[in-house]
């Protein structure tokens, strides 16, 4: 044109403008208006509103409507409000809810006011992006700041966003409103009138209806959602039934709606609405079945579920339309599942897998995974945890990129299913190899960058499979379990775990290996070899069976595990097999410490570690289990250990324990040495705190526990007068005496041949507050019958059955030393018939008979 002489005008401008706005050449329409403008030529009003405007809005490009509005106010265009709605359209396609309301904001601040449509488009763009606050704040504003009557657009804006955030009891009463404004006319007899304003209002009151539906659903309020629908189906006026809105609705609207109720059902259980509805559901799709199938899932309702799958597939075989989906049969193994019928849901899985080709999702993975956890059918439980990961469903471990949390989820699920599995059955092999290949791919997802998620959930199924092989006397096994999960699946056993499996070898009896864990073999050497050289003859073949039991553990350890993690056979198997010649030469040439807990479980021990080893062996005295004094004596030495080898300071449970494993031993001045430890370190703990008002006083002092073990060793060794004196001294540092320390006075003061003492201290017990139980009561009977005092056993007798407070052991004190003495044959009857009354009483009251 230029070359012809030719100069294009305005309209020869718009022409090209609105070529370039239908191609979506936009910086050219920025260069055209430029060269307009540059030119001289007027820019129309026309030209924004009815072109670029347009443009830009439908195709979403809220920046260049923006940047076309400031360009109209720097040209001297007038900006209509229909310009500023074309550009809130924009906003709302592109899904910018925060620009479009930062813009209706705006309009209202400097003009033109918004008009209705402009409030539509920005609640539009609210509830798109599930701006609850937002929208239902500008809702609020526009009827009460701007006088603007919401449309039935914002109605179902407002009650779509309701939808999205479950706000059920907003949505009713919105949707009251909606039905407030817009009913529906009786009309002339044998036909319907369209909604009000033809179908385009009508769509809308769909939308709203759904809205309110779907947010019922999403509140889990199934009472609700079907009151709703119910309301719509039918309306009885003038004693004639009149269809309301379900009936003006096509058959998917429809279909979704009652999908929406069923919805709401499934998730609150309420299985017998969920199966009424879905009969009177005209033609129900995958999503009505799915939801009534969920019902009964969550209420453990199999036979229904099962009834409703069958159901299902009649109408796929029929040709309805229907397609059946792995997600059906899942929750149909949810349901039998849930209802403890763990087979029925297994044959679901053979009967989805090999008859209807169907391949599971994870989720119906997790749910056979777990059917067969409750069978305990872990060799089916590896293979479908392989097939799995081979049909690509279950990509466990780090390796395999970004996935969504709730695929990441069902993956530990699976895995841990599996592991709690072969952890109930005692296979700790199979477990540990699997924890290695999992591990292993992390590391290989690491490596190539694709980490990131959860750590996988090993603690609480290395609690249980700990737990089960201990419970099976498979102590040692534990002990390779705990150290396999160290050394080979890189996986830090945590001291809670380590102490819990110390706790229970200890309990089984296993103290020479609690010692060697603790200390270290070359320890236990140094200690057994002078245990050896200061005992006797029967203390040396203790020591010798003692030492015995160590080497026997100390050279099965030393076994190997092999996992076969990259082999053919799958991360599940694995195999455990005798070390080769060169593991056992490097055994031989190990550290001193090569079998101490830091070598064997990369952790070292803490006070609780010590603790729970010694308690084990006082109750194991206690039980009088094989060789338990012996290795009693041994334990005691580990409180010095505690300090010397590992730096610990003891806490009272330590001392206390190692005080009743002296007593049990007999070494009543040891317990006392212990006590005298136990309050220099609370005088010093105590002038510490003096001396310096920012350190605490808590420090190790002796409690009811210490003094009663010491006045119990005391008495047994038959020193009731410092029995008495630990007593006395109690309250000075600050403890109370217990039932248990006068109880075990009481036994001192008999043993002593003082029974008015011992009667002393039941007096003084009561004057404390301190209630006597039935093991005092006959302690102090034992102490008064070991002085022949009948008499006094008598009275005493009759005391605690006022108190209700004897027992059979308590007459036969007493009809022990009455026996003893001559002329009391009758006050014997007595005693017999009283001790038969009692025991037919006590019988009447444990059957509620009184």
């Amino acid at each position: 044109m230029k070359d012809r002489g030719i100069f294009p005008d305005e309209l020869c401008y718009a022409a090209t403008i609105e070529v370039c706005c239908r191609g979506g050449q936009w910086h050219r329409v920025g260069q055209l208006l430029d060269g307009m403008q540059a030119k001289g030529l007027e820019v129309s009003e026309d030209l924004f509103l009815l072109k670029i405007l347009p443009a830009l809005s439908k195709a979403g490009r809220w920046r260049e409507s923006r940047d076309t509005l400031a360009r109209m106010r720097r040209q001297g265009v007038k900006v209509q409000l229909e310009a500023h709605r074309l550009a809130l359209l924009a906003c709302r396609r592109s899904g910018q809810w925060q620009k479009a309301l930062e813009a209706l904001q705006e309009l209202r601040r400097v003009g033109p006011a918004p008009s209705l449509a402009c409030y539509e488009i920005v609640l539009e763009s609210c509830a798109q992006g599930g701006r609850w606050v937002e929208g239902n704040e500008l809702f609020k504003e526009m009827q009460r700041v701007d006088h603007v009557v919401p449309s039935l657009i914002c109605y179902r804006a407002m009650l779509e966003l309701c939808g999205k955030v479950g706000r059920w009891g907003e949505a009713m009463r919105l949707w009251k409103e909606v039905e407030a404004r817009v009913r529906v006319d009786d009309g002339e007899e044998g036909r319907e009138e369209d909604i009000e304003r033809g179908k385009i209002q009508h769509g809308l009151l769909i939308g709203c209806f759904q809205g309110a539906l779907m947010a019922c659903q999403q509140a889990s309020r199934g009472a609700e959602a079907l009151a709703l629908l119910q309301q719509q189906e039918t309306e009885h006026k003038k004693g004639k039934s009149k269809m309301r809105l379900l009936a003006s609705m096509t058959s998917e609207t429809r279909t979704q709606s009652y999908a929406l109720v069923l919805g709401a059902c499934s998730k609150v259980g309420e299985w017998g609405l969920a199966l009424d509805l879905l009969r009177r559901t005209p033609l129900p799709d995958e999503a009505c079945f799915e939801a009534v199938l969920e019902a009964c899932a969550r209420a453990g309702r199999w036979r229904e579920a099962l009834t409703t799958l069958r159901a299902l597939e009649q109408r796929v075989e029929r040709g309805e339309g229907l397609v059946l989906e792995a997600r059906s049969y899942q929750l149909a193994m949810w349901a039998c599942t849930q209802a403890g019928r763990a087979q029925e849901a297994v044959d679901l899985m053979e009967e989805m897998t090999e008859f209807k080709g169907l391949v599971p999702t994870a989720r119906a993975y997790v749910t056979y995974l777990k059917a067969l956890q409750r069978l305990g059918r872990w060799e089916e439980a590896l293979r479908g945890l392989e097939e799995a990961k081979r049909n690509n469903v279950l990509l466990l471990g780090r390796g395999q990129g970004r996935k969504s949390s709730g695929s990441r989820n069902q993956e530990l699920l699976a895995l841990t299913t599996v592991l709690q599995t072969l952890s109930r059955a005692g296979r700790w092999r199979e477990v540990l190899a699997l924890m290695v290949c999992e591990s292993e791919r992390e590391e290989e997802g690491e490596e190539r960058g694709l980490g990131g998620g959860e750590a996988l959930p090993y603690s609480g199924v290395s609690w249980t499979l700990v737990d089960v092989l201990l419970a099976e006397g498979r102590a040692q096994e534990a002990v390779l379990f705990v150290e396999g999960l160290a050394k080979e699946a890189g996986v830090a056993p945590g001291l809670p775990l380590v102490n819990r499996l110390l706790e229970g070898l200890a309990k089984g009896g296993e103290w020479a290996l609690c010692q060697e864990l603790l200390l270290g073999e070359n320890e236990i050497e140094s200690n057994n070899s002078t245990s050896t050289s200061t005992s006797s003859s029967s203390t040396k073949s203790s020591s010798t069976s003692t030492t015995s039991t160590t080497t026997t553990y100390s050279s099965r350890s030393n076994s190997n595990i092999t996992i076969n993690s990259k082999s053919g056979s799958g991360c599940g198997s694995s195999s455990s097999s005798s070390s080769s010649s060169n593991n056992n030469s490097s055994s031989s040439s190990s550290s001193s410490s090569g079998n101490s807990m830091k070598a064997r479980f990369h952790t070292v021990p803490d006070v609780a570690s010590f603790s729970v080893v010694m308690s084990a062996a006082a109750a194991g005295v206690a039980a009088g289990t094989n060789h338990a004094s012996s290795a009693a004596q041994e334990l005691t030495k580990l409180l010095p250990m505690m300090r010397t080898r590992h730096g610990l300071k003891p806490d009272v449970i330590a001392y206390n324990v190692t005080a009743n494993l002296h007593r049990r031993s007999g070494d009543w001045e040891k317990v006392l040495v212990l006590l005298e430890e136990m309050k220099e370190e609370a005088a010093a703990a105590t002038a510490a705190a003096d001396s310096d008002l920012s350190s605490s006083r808590e420090g190790l002092a002796p409690d009811v526990v210490t003094y009663s073990t010491a006045i119990a060793a005391c008495g047994e060794a038959g020193k009731w007068e410092k029995v008495l004196e630990l007593l006395a001294e109690m309250p000075s540092m600050g403890v109370s005496p217990n039932v248990v320390a006068y109880t075990a006075a009481v036994a001192a003061c008999g043993r002593g041949g003082q029974p008015e003492r011992a009667l002393g201290l039941l007096r003084e017990m009561k004057s404390e507050g301190i209630s006597p139980n039935v093991q005092c009561y006959n302690t102090l009977l034992w102490a008064l019958a070991k002085g022949g005092d009948w008499q006094q056993c008598l009275a005493l007798l009759e005391e605690m059955k006022e108190e209700g407070k004897t027992d059979a052991h308590s007459y036969r004190i007493v009809m022990g030393v009455v026996k003893s003495k001559q002329g009391q044959e009758h006050v014997m009857e007595a005693l017999q018939a009283d001790m038969e009354g009692s025991r037919t009483e006590a019988a009447n009251d444990s059957f509620g008979c009184r």
